[in-house]
């Protein structure tokens, strides 16, 4: 069984991983958030357009094939 040096370190370094990983989780579920509200706003400012519109496009031009010999 190690000795209580070990088994304090040990809990030390546990709980440092613990925070760096809440840390993390924090600093994504900001950034989530950040680009949810991003995006909605966006989505707001299309002029008044809530549905995509088509655009455009002209005909394709059919060009004859080359004459086989």
């Amino acid at each position: 069984m190690p000795g209580t040096r070990v088994r304090r370190r040990t809990a030390h370094r546990e709980r440092r991983r613990a925070a760096r990983r809440n840390a993390l989780l924090a600093v994504a579920s900001a950034v989530v958030a950040i680009g949810a509200t991003a995006g909605l706003i966006d989505a707001g400012h299309q002029d008044g357009r809530d549905t995509a519109r088509p655009e455009p496009t002209p005909p394709p031009v059919l060009q004859p094939l080359p004459a086989v010999p």
